[in-house]
């Protein structure tokens, strides 16, 4: 995965996982109206999957979302940036983006992100599917990912039916997962393969494993991970004084 370096920031938000399904559904009005209260924070950094599915190269999903893209441009146009860092949820923003995209966020695609706080050090975000997840899934993830089949699912699939198909799978894989528990070994092993590559880092804030996390590896490098937003949702605020608040909605 390719990784962008921005500017310093001396305050940012972090939100992940909120996993929309419908414009008008609870998560949806809570999530507005979170992004409404934000202005005050330099930058809002969106983890990915904030999406339970959307491929936003299909016009049907652009129309479906207006409303939240609209709170995006309007945040942007007040010096609020919002960088939307794709999911295993979120489709095309990096390999079909849309012109409208460029005034709702200050970058939008399938990488990760680093900058320099001034109380923390060196921070890196991203949404975390590449690295806490079993070996065979790489794989998989580069397959849905590639430019090739995006292309395909862009020029043949419907968006109305995409909707349809992937909202039920969504469900249905949901439903499993109280029985795919995250083991804390494979986590710590996932983890102390990344920090190798990543040793100028100081704090790492991923999304994507559903779970509240907030600890220090053996090399100093502090993790921090969550919420799961259909059970409880939440903001990571960090302030400028480097104090780390998590606010539940």
């Amino acid at each position: 995965m390719k990784t962008i370096k921005i500017a310093p920031l001396k305050n940012f938000v972090v939100i992940s996982d909120v996993h929309l399904q419908h414009p008008k559904d609870r998560n949806t009005n809570t999530l507005i109206a979170a992004l409404k209260s934000l202005q005050e924070y330099e930058a809002i950094f969106l983890l990915g999957d904030i999406f339970d599915f959307i491929s936003i190269s299909k016009h049907y999903y652009q129309k479906k979302w207006s409303i939240l893209f609209d709170v995006f441009k309007d945040l942007q146009s007040k010096g609020t940036k919002i960088f939307f860092l794709e999911g295993n949820h979120d489709f095309c923003f990096e390999h079909f983006p849309q012109p409208f995209l460029s005034s709702s966020f200050e970058r939008c695609g399938d990488f990760a992100v680093e900058f320099y706080h001034e109380h923390l050090g060196n921070i890196r975000v991203c949404h975390g599917d590449n690295i806490v997840c079993p070996p065979d899934y790489l794989f998989f993830r580069s397959l849905v990912k590639s430019k090739w089949l995006q292309t395909i699912f862009h020029y043949f699939v419907p968006g109305s039916f995409a909707d349809f198909i992937f909202t039920r799978v969504a469900n249905l894989s949901r439903k499993k997962d109280k029985y795919r528990k995250l083991q804390n070994s494979f986590l710590m092993s996932c983890l102390e393969k990344e920090q190798k590559n990543i040793e100028h880092v100081q704090v790492y804030i991923i999304g994507h494993i559903h779970l509240e996390k907030d600890f220090k590896l053996q090399s100093g490098m502090r993790f921090l991970s969550g919420p799961d937003w259909p059970q409880r949702p939440t903001l990571l605020l960090i302030k400028e004084d480097g104090t780390l608040e998590r606010t539940t909605l």
